[in-house]
């Protein structure tokens, strides 16, 4: 996953980042708290349309459909977030955020199973 800097100095320079991925970017404020999350099809959208001017700040653009949560949250409470319809949970780690979201989610459990041995229940 690209860093959300990487693509930000890719803009300021000009150049034209790769939106072809479904990434996700914690933004936070100045203080460091997370407030919301840019996707790359917000910046797709974004560049598609014409009336947006070329200096549309961040919040614009930013969803804020988020939970923070600590490391140490179970994965049945994360898991009820997303049931409840939360687009992304923010993962924070001291000075780092993660951001996951609900495929992603579901892809980790999956994998913990695998290495658990767990074998899916048959239709």
């Amino acid at each position: 996953m690209r860093a959300v800097e990487d693509v930000g100095r890719r803009l300021s320079r000009g150049e034209r980042p790769d939106l072809s991925d479904d990434d996700a970017f914690p933004i936070c404020d100045g203080d460091g708290t997370p407030v919301g999350v840019l996707t790359t099809d917000a910046l797709r959208s974004w560049r598609e349309r014409t009336s947006v001017s070329a200096t549309t700040n961040v919040g614009k653009l930013v969803s804020e459909d988020i939970v923070l949560v600590a490391p140490d949250e179970t994965a049945l409470s994360v898991y009820l977030l997303f049931r409840g319809g939360t687009d992304y949970v923010l993962v924070g780690y001291s000075n780092d955020v993660g951001v996951l979201t609900p495929s992603e989610f579901s892809h980790m459990v999956d994998v913990r199973r695998q290495i658990a041995g767990v074998r899916p229940n048959a239709p």
